[in-house]
């Protein structure tokens, strides 16, 4: 599940366990006043007087307010009738003869059920007492001490404190996907949704008269500027000076409205009357941004369910510790939880030791599924399999160690054992080397991709496998000693980053050498991502003005800028694709407007772009496809009833080069256009660009939404290396040989070395030890992940690294350079 409600918690029902240990174990406090509450027998009321106030004369009394059977006149005969004599009023008992009450019950009076002292022999007194008052006053008994002090008694869990009924302990509470437990105000998502004056003002150095307000810019909505442009004069709004430097309750009013004068918030109410409308409601969320909800911080859950703890913990703090450190505290729990939570306990910490020895021990129960890698989801699920305890079961994988260092391969290959040895099939796409050699049996596809793919070309023992003239044997037989590598290119200057603290980081101070390629390495959770992507990339973005840290750059080499090629999607919708995010589209746009039938009919550039209404199918728009909107469900996409498919009109389509319509060539993997295209330059250096970054089976239309992590990242290096390539720049790059064979790691190093040589400096991400071999320097992170990373546990050059071995990266690096295997 990829919802916003899914967590990692929910999604390995671990935190459906930790319900049931909050349920059975949980100490439930008054939300008001945070005094523990709870329910007690008669009995237990007894004997915790006793051990209270020995020997003290007390009596028990019920409110008379609580009596609902009793009405408000005709009270005294009504009393009387049942046995009962006195009543109290302040600090007076009185006969319920007196004729001196009122008529009318007294709402601050109490019944006065016994009179007595506290003594063991006489506890069945008590006792009887006690049941009496819970029978008749709805579960709450009030006992009166002479000293005056009050004590209050209920069959319910409650506040005696604060007189408010405490709810039981049910799972059920502890569930933010529940009305029972959610927040109220996010409804158990943690976030609200609320209107981002970034978003409404993107650029506040416009004026108001100049459309700082950007929704009121369209021609639908310009009524709402006009009214604002009217209004301001006798407002005072000042039109000509930009939102930034305008006063505080100027920018309020424009917000907020006045009498006469509809503001923004207005505007978006209007427009709320509308949801209804599809585009309405995605023109609104435009201009929202998600914000930790002020009622629950974060915790989903409402107030009775985070009033329940256990050993000073409510379930929203133990969701947000990391797996490893919520694993040792679960141990040490023990007596704490009592009878009733012993019985999960001992499934919890399997269930937290599972996902430990699967390399998740970084996350926490809190976080989002959709936050999750594709390797991090998988091994999740891996993890509920592994419990669920299932033989004659095939178990099919997707690429596993995606993410994973090389240790924590070791411990997934042993598990994924464990899993075949129950009685179980397990299929694993996978390109890393040491868990193929762990693997029983090889199928090779090959030999090439795309067109040259297809065939198996080995099947059989991984030791016959690394003997094959395959592409996957050449790699297995080939050992780190044997990889020829390049020589080290010395450092040109060094950037230093100064107080890196954010999440796991121990205040580091970090060089990293410019005019090099540089590996940061660690176990998972170890904080590099954090180091390169959300310390390193915002402060040089901003030039050391905005960051987590502080930033010190050299004189020389200059650092003239930064890209962050990371793995996130190139674009949302299928209009973009690979053939147009490298700028190699319009060459092929020029060359079919360039053939005699497009002449002929007049046929433009324009006429073969699926963006420009020139030559596209207008009843798709040129995306080949038609959305159906479905309200309760996903909405579905279905081939254009018109184009088939096509994206352009049926002119259009006529015109062939070499036999290919512009259609055909959409559909064309990159190797395939290599054998069709060898004009003009600049579209024939573009594919080989691809080709060798290893996306030769890559098809030149296939909608950006659809590409992997991994492709989505080498084609963005394709377009830094097809752009201008300025000099002095900084990339970032988050784990670049995800799905790569390893013989397309020797290609992706060849073409980062080409944007080191002309003068730029490379920040890698990277668990491959290939990769990290053939690197110039390395900044090894840990030595575990979670609280026992962020340390920096060594740097240098890789061979370096590998002869110290001081932590795990050091030791797989030296058995790679050593050919161990």
């Amino acid at each position: 599940m990829r919802t916003a409600r899914s967590t990692l918690g929910t999604a390995t029902e671990l935190y459906d366990l930790f319900r049931v240990l909050y349920a059975a174990a949980g100490e439930v406090r008054c939300p008001g006043c945070g005094e523990p509450g709870r329910a007690w027998t008669p009995e237990a009321a007894a004997v915790r007087l006793e051990e209270t106030h020995p020997g003290a004369r007390v009596e028990v009394e019920i409110p008379l307010g609580r009596l609902e059977w009793l009405p408000p006149r005709d009270w005294r005969s009504r009393l009387l009738a049942r046995g009962f004599a006195r009543v109290r009023l302040g600090d007076d008992v009185v006969d319920l003869e007196d004729p001196g009450l009122p008529e009318t019950a007294p709402v601050d009076a109490a019944l006065v059920v016994d009179r007595l002292r506290v003594d063991p022999d006489r506890r069945g007194r008590l006792v009887g007492a006690i049941e009496q008052a819970y029978r008749l006053g709805a579960g709450v008994a009030r006992i009166r001490l002479a000293t005056g002090e009050e004590l209050r008694f209920g069959a319910a869990r409650r506040c005696h404190r604060c007189d408010r009924e405490l709810p039981e302990p049910r799972p059920v509470l502890f569930s933010f996907n529940h009305s029972l437990g959610a927040c109220p105000t996010c409804t158990g998502f943690g976030a609200v949704l609320e209107w981002d004056e970034a978003k409404v003002v993107p650029d506040p150095a416009r004026t108001l008269r100049e459309g700082a307000v950007e929704p009121w810019q369209t021609p639908a909505n310009r009524w709402w500027q006009d009214q604002l442009l009217a209004h301001a004069p006798r407002l005072g709004l000042d039109l000509d000076t930009p939102w930034a430097e305008l006063p505080a309750e100027a920018r309020r009013l424009v917000w907020d409205g006045a009498p006469g004068f509809e503001g923004i918030r207005d505007f978006f109410e209007y427009l709320e009357g509308k949801r209804y409308k599809m585009h309405v409601r995605v023109f609104l969320a435009r201009y929202r941004s998600p914000r930790t909800c002020p009622a629950c911080r974060g915790a989903r859950l409402n107030a009775q369910a985070l009033s329940v703890t256990v050993d000073g913990r409510t379930i929203a703090e133990a969701s947000r510790m990391d797996l490893a450190s919520l694993g040792r505290w679960v141990r040490g729990l023990g007596p704490a939880v009592g009878p009733r939570g012993q019985g999960v306990l001992w499934r919890i910490e399997d269930r937290i030791g599972t996902l430990v020895r699967l390399g998740l021990h970084y996350l926490t129960m809190d976080r989002p599924t959709r936050t999750l890698s594709g390797g991090e989801a998988q091994r999740a699920a891996l993890a509920l399999q592994l419990q669920n305890h299932l033989a004659g079961t095939l178990y099919v994988l997707d690429e596993p160690t995606v993410g994973l260092h090389p240790r924590d391969v070791d411990v997934l290959a042993e598990v994924l054992r464990e899993l075949a040895g129950r009685g179980n099939t397990v299929l694993a796409v996978e390109h890393d080397l040491s868990l193929i050699r762990r693997a029983d049996w090889a199928i090779e596809m090959g030999p090439g991709g795309g067109r040259e793919g297809g065939r198996v070309v080995f099947q059989g023992p991984p030791v016959d496998l690394a003997r094959a003239p395959t592409p996957t044997g050449r790699a297995l037989g080939r050992t780190g000693s044997g990889a020829e590598s390049p020589p080290l290119r010395p450092p040109r200057g060094f950037l230093v980053v100064r107080g890196c603290r954010l999440h796991n980081l121990k205040d580091l101070e970090v060089r990293f050498p410019l005019g090099v390629l540089t590996v940061v390495t660690g176990v998972s959770g170890s904080g590099k991502s954090t180091l390169v992507a959300e310390t390193l990339y915002p402060l040089l973005e901003s030039r050391g003005a905005r960051g987590p840290g502080e930033l010190e750059l050299p004189r020389a080499p200059k650092v003239r800028g930064v890209r962050l090629v990371d793995q996130s999607p190139m674009g949302r919708t299928p209009r973009s694709v690979p053939l147009t995010y490298v700028g190699a589209y319009k060459a092929v746009r020029d060359l079919f407007a360039a053939q005699p039938a497009a002449r002929r009919l007049g046929l433009t550039p324009a006429h073969f772009s699926f963006n420009a209404k020139a030559g596209r199918c207008e009843t798709c728009a040129g995306t080949g496809y038609e959305q159906l909107e479905m309200y309760l469900f996903e909405d579905l996409y279905v081939p254009c009833s018109e184009c088939a498919g096509r994206r352009f009109r049926p002119e259009v389509l006529t015109v062939r080069y070499r036999g290919r319509s512009i259609h055909d060539v959409l559909r064309m993997s990159v190797d395939e256009a290599l054998e069709v295209f060898d004009e003009p330059a600049g579209l024939v250096r573009a594919l080989r660009t691809l080709e060798r970054l290893g996306l030769g089976y890559l098809v030149l239309g296939q909608p950006a939404p659809t590409l992997s992590g991994g492709e989505a990242q080498r084609l963005k290096i394709a377009a830094e290396l097809l752009g201008r390539r300025p000099k002095d720049l900084v990339y970032l790059l988050d784990e670049p040989t995800t799905g790569l064979h390893p013989e397309d790691v020797g290609r992706l190093l060849a073409v980062l070395g080409e944007l080191v040589e002309a003068g730029n400096t490379v920040v890698a991400v990277e668990h491959n030890l290939e990769f990290i071999a053939r690197a110039d320097w390395v900044i090894d992170l840990g030595p575990e992940g979670g609280d026992e990373g962020g340390r920096i546990v060594d740097t240098g050059p890789p061979s370096e690294v590998a002869r110290r071995a001081l932590g795990p990266t050091g030791r797989h690096l030296s058995r790679w350079l050593g050919g161990t295997p």
